[in-house]
């Protein structure tokens, strides 16, 4: 086993995993804004129900 070869396996695994963790930090925060985003509309559902019903 020469460095050469050694090198891009040792260097390949820490780039999957700061892709693995770029990916669900997004994907944790694509989660966060959609729940965010439902909750507003359906406060404003919510408001706009009570007005016709009261």
């Amino acid at each position: 086993m020469n460095e050469t070869t050694a090198n891009p396996n040792s260097i390949d695994p820490f780039l999957y995993y700061i892709l693995f963790d770029l990916a669900v930090i997004s994907f944790i925060v694509v989660v966060y804004v959609f729940i965010k985003v439902i909750f507003k509309v359906l406060s404003k559902n919510q408001k706009s129900y009570s007005q016709y019903h009261s």
